[in-house]
């Protein structure tokens, strides 16, 4: 086969000097990849390497056929020569009545042995089997790379590229799930804190009695501003804590105004608070417990703490 694909052709001489050609092998046609390709799986693959290999067998039985056919018409070549050549010892022989038989006999023997080697060694050369195989296996082999090479390419890129696209949907519609989630969670923890009873754990007691005895405080009065269970256990703790702390704090009493929610600090002049008094409001801040300062009623000249409800 030449180099730029095309089939190579041998020229042999028939009896009556025409031109027998005799075609060796014909390079295939490229394969036309699919235009319409499938998604790749291993079952897809594999029918590509089979048919690849189907083909390659194809080749290799006509290329076999091709070799016998040729060793066919060179065994006609070989007795054309044959006999060409019996007819010059026939007419050697005549004349080896004159220049002797021995000679003659040697001259045609020689003649046959070296035109019987000369046959069979182009013969080989040529036609050999395993030449025709490899040169067959060859092609199949550079045939399967130029076709499904590309094919395989493609259709793994192509598959990666859905699964890529999979994966990013899955991404987000995890990443939907996570936000509602988190949305649920704050909701009911909110839930929570609002239910939940309000406590002043030891350790908060601790850390706002400590901060208190820093600093000297002025006698107030705590009250609760209704009587739950809740809103008293909670005014006791915060009332405990200011008496530990060094801070003159009156009976824990009912206060019967208007109703108050949370903690609130009421003082004579809500412009002008009481040091000491913004000073329990950042340690009241330290320790969680959110408490406002407001203006006291005129009848109330006494710095008030009411403990109501949660809002």
């Amino acid at each position: 086969m030449a180099a730029d694909g095309s089939s190579t052709r041998l020229r042999v001489p028939d009896r009556q000097y025409n031109v027998l050609e005799i075609t060796l092998m014909d390079d295939p046609k490229p394969l036309e990849p699919p235009t319409n390709a499938q998604p790749l799986t291993s079952n897809s693959v594999a029918k590509i390497v089979h048919e690849q290999l189907e083909s390659e067998r194809k080749w290799l039985d006509a290329a076999q056929n091709w070799a016998k056919e040729d060793r066919a018409n060179f065994k006609i070549l070989f007795d054309r020569t044959y006999w060409f050549i019996a007819v010059i010892v026939a007419v050697v022989g005549i004349a080896g009545t004159i220049l002797g038989l021995n000679s003659l006999q040697q001259i045609q023997k020689q003649a046959l042995e070296t035109a019987h080697a000369e046959v069979h060694r182009r013969l080989a050369e040529e036609f050999q089997t395993e030449k025709v195989q490899a040169l067959v296996r060859s092609a199949a082999k550079e045939r399967l790379e130029i076709v499904a090479t590309p094919i395989i390419r493609d259709e793994v890129a192509s598959a990666l590229k859905e699964r890529t696209s999979q994966l990013e949907t899955a991404y987000q519609n995890v990443n939907k799930l996570l936000n509602e989630y988190q949305r649920k969670s704050d909701e009911i923890n909110e839930r929570l804190r609002q239910t939940a009873p309000r406590i002043l754990t030891a350790d908060n007691a601790k850390r706002l009695t400590g901060r208190l005895l820093l600093r000297k405080g002025i006698p107030v009065s705590v009250s609760i501003g209704v009587d739950e269970g809740e809103v008293r256990r909670y005014a006791m703790q915060i009332r405990k804590a200011m008496i530990d702390g060094g801070w003159e704090v009156g009976p824990l009493s009912h206060y019967t105004g208007t109703l108050v929610t949370g903690v609130r600090i009421f003082v004579p002049d809500e412009q002008n608070p009481p040091q000491e008094i913004l000073y329990l409001r950042s340690a009241f801040d330290a320790v969680g417990v959110r408490a406002s300062i407001e203006q006291a009623d005129e009848r109330n000249r006494q710095v008030l703490i009411i403990v109501g409800p949660k809002p």
